[in-house]
């Protein structure tokens, strides 16, 4: 999206406020367009809205400590979690801007004690960490083969993810990790797919009064090449 045209739909966020969703309430310090993800979406919380119920239904029953964020981007999920759970975060993110803005936002929601943002992840970096009760959400665009291995899956075994899967980047990508997570934790954890979905105007449009549907279409567009599927590995007992 270009700058003049956000500019435009900015007149529905004078408050740089997510309107609905998860992360109702969650502060943006500004306009962030640097990243590979769709920002409007985000404000309408409509964004990744396949993934509401279930996360909704982990925060309400789990007790997590940790949320491993590899891939967070400008802060959506590392900075929205901690407003609404105890956890503390630590978050990935190759991308110095994307990692100076999460920082700026985990401070204007009043979080930034419990939100770490580092650079790039590797192996080794989860392979340090510790935790009793944990949630991996993930978005590393078709890197995860190089993060999750059985050692490494075996390490978060008390963990629950969420992954991205990108197999119109790397063919056959989704498959390899389902074997990985089925050979790895299929006796302790129930391993899914959630598909992508399209958005239905009427369940947004409350949020946004005077907003025509052409212009709504554009807000929820997450600008995605192809329609996306996320892996969801889910402990049965907790």
């Amino acid at each position: 999206m270009k700058d003049e045209r956000a500019e435009e739909l900015m007149r529905f966020f004078p408050g740089l406020t997510v309107r609905a969703g998860l992360f109702h309430g969650l502060k943006y310090p500004g306009v962030f367009l640097h990243g590979g993800s769709a920002f409007f979406p985000k404000l309408v919380g409509a964004y990744e809205d396949e993934l509401r119920v279930l996360l909704g239904k982990w925060m309400r029953s789990r007790h997590y400590d940790l949320v491993i964020n590899i891939g967070c981007g400008e802060g959506y999920y590392a900075v929205g979690l901690p407003t609404k759970i105890s956890a503390h975060v630590l978050a990935f993110e190759r991308d110095a801007r994307s990692r100076d803005f999460c920082r700026l936002m985990a401070r204007i929601n009043d979080v930034g004690a419990r939100v770490t943002v580092e650079g790039e992840c590797k192996t080794k970096n989860l392979e340090n960490i510790h935790c009793t009760d944990g949630l991996v959400i993930c978005d590393c665009e078709g890197e995860e083969e190089k993060l999750f291995t059985l050692s490494t899956v075996d390490h978060l075994k008390n963990c629950d993810f969420v992954i991205e899967l990108y197999d119109f980047k790397k063919p056959g990508i989704g498959k390899s990790l389902r074997k990985l997570f089925n050979v790895g934790l299929g006796k302790t954890h129930r391993i899914f797919t959630v598909n992508a979905r399209k958005r239905r105007l009427k369940d947004f449009a409350p949020l946004i009064p005077r907003v025509d549907p052409e212009t709504l279409r554009e807000l929820l567009d997450e600008e995605r090449p192809v329609p996306v599927q996320w892996l969801v590995v889910e402990r049965k007992h907790v």
